[in-house]
């Protein structure tokens, strides 16, 4: 899933941070509903967010709602109102404006992510597949081709983990690298190095800083790594991840009023009868 706004930007909850579903909690005023075979709203869905930080509070400290799952947060709907200007004029004579929002979660899926969305995360925890269409020496080029090109390359932190569709040689060498912004960047790119350079000295790092910047590429097997993903012979490189394992001390909460567990199961009567749902 995907935030579609801000949350909360110290936490690192920001607009597109994606992450995985652990599970939705119902109210329990619905669970009569639940059990008749209706689908009721859900209270509330909990995600697990690889770059939340916890919240920050006043005193400087971190909070997590689940202590014991310090990446898991409960994400509730929000109020989403609606802009005059997206409005049609019909709407707007026959409705007042106070009356025009929507109750959501600010979530969306995420099977895949623009370039401009991906923008300042860093995907640690997955491969990611470059894919903007430029196989075709008649390919449209975006005028800012490279820096869409820059962020889309830079979101994972080991080359690894990184798989870039073919690029056609002409546009690459022809017109992706000569556009005037983009010559003004290498400038840029230079002047940055040389930079680094007296800064790595400063710090003892500077052999270290050029055995980095000297490392090129292995592309020898390109071609046969590309027909085995097309047949099917080679799958992407998956990251192993941790089997999330529901138990009732992952589902310990903090608020205000002290710790208290977070329901997941159905209330048929009473406060105390639980029956599994």
């Amino acid at each position: 899933m995907r935030l579609v706004k801000n949350l909360d930007v110290a936490a690192g909850l920001v607009n597109s941070e994606t992450g995985t579903v652990v599970n939705l909690i119902y109210d329990n005023a619905d669970c009569e509903a639940l059990l008749a075979g209706k689908n009721p709203p859900r209270y509330c869905i909990v995600v697990s967010f690889a770059g939340f930080r916890g919240f920050l509070t006043k005193g400087g400290h971190r909070i997590y709602p689940l202590p014991n799952q310090p990446h898991w947060v409960p994400i509730y709907r929000q109020k989403f109102t609606a802009l005059r200007s997206d409005l049609p004029s019909w709407i707007i004579k026959k409705q007042k404006m106070k009356y025009c929002f929507r109750i959501q979660f600010p979530l969306d899926l995420c099977r895949a992510m623009t370039c401009h969305r991906a923008q300042g995360q860093t995907l640690s925890h997955c491969t990611v597949s470059v894919d903007i269409g430029l196989s075709n020496p008649d390919s449209h080029l975006a005028q800012d081709i490279m820096s869409i090109l820059y962020v889309a390359c830079t979101r994972v932190p080991r080359l690894c983990d990184l798989f870039v569709s073919p690029i056609y040689p002409r546009l690459w060498l022809e017109k992706i690298s000569k556009q005037a912004a983009d010559l003004e960047r290498l400038k840029v790119d230079e002047k940055l190095r040389q930079e680094a350079g007296k800064f790595a000295s400063k710090k003892g790092m500077y052999e270290q800083m050029v055995e980095e910047l000297a490392w090129t590429p292995d592309d020898s097997n390109t071609g046969n790594e590309w027909n085995d993903l097309e047949d099917g012979k080679t799958a992407p490189r998956v990251t192993e991840t941790k089997n999330i394992a529901v138990c009732e001390e992952d589902w310990m909460a903090n608020s205000s009023s002290g710790k208290f567990t977070m329901c997941t199961f159905f209330l048929v009567t009473g406060l105390h009868r639980l029956t599994p749902g």
